[in-house]
């Protein structure tokens, strides 16, 4: 999986009105950054450097990550085992361009919260991590490596079992 970065995630507005809500929950919040980065699954196959420069310019991507304070890394994506509306779209624009190596795109945002610990991240509380994504569609990461776990795919369902309370009770 490839991981390239983006530009800013946030509107300055909108980054301002995020930092001012995490400065309620984070006193030692001196400022917030964030930015997209993009999870490209090229089948285990390195992409030539004309591939991956055309994939960078339909990305608005750029090779390097930008530089960000120190602070405590928050990395965002779709749920683990989700397909995100933008991530289907996405992969067939690259297609569609001729990337056809390229199995899956997938989007998140890394969030730099400047001046809290790096080593916050377990503590950060329900209200802070609240505040940063949507429990319910995404899910939290604490370093872009680790967000390739979006690819990971959802378990299969098992199959169904009965339980037979009336007959067996609490046993069952």
């Amino acid at each position: 999986v490839l991981i390239v970065h983006g530009g800013d995630a946030l509107s300055r507005p909108r980054l301002d009105k995020l930092d001012s809500r995490l400065r309620s929950v984070c006193p030692d919040l001196r400022g917030l950054e964030s930015h997209w980065f993009f999870l490209v699954d090229t089948a285990g196959q390195p992409l030539p450097p004309p591939a991956r420069q055309r994939l960078l310019a339909i990305l608005e991507a750029v090779a390097t990550p930008p530089a960000v304070g120190d602070g405590l890394t928050v990395v965002v994506t779709p749920r683990v085992g989700t397909l995100s509306p933008w991530s289907s779209k996405a992969t067939d624009i690259v297609r569609g361009a001729g990337l056809t190596g390229i199995r899956r795109v997938e989007r998140g945002v890394v969030h730099t919260l400047l001046g809290c610990r790096p080593d916050g991240f377990p503590a950060l509380d329900a209200a802070a991590r609240a505040l940063l994504h949507d429990r319910m569609t995404e899910s939290l990461h604490t370093d872009t490596d680790q967000a390739r776990q979006a690819f990971q795919q959802a378990p299969q369902p098992q199959p169904l079992t009965r339980v037979p309370l009336l007959a067996d009770g609490r046993a069952a």
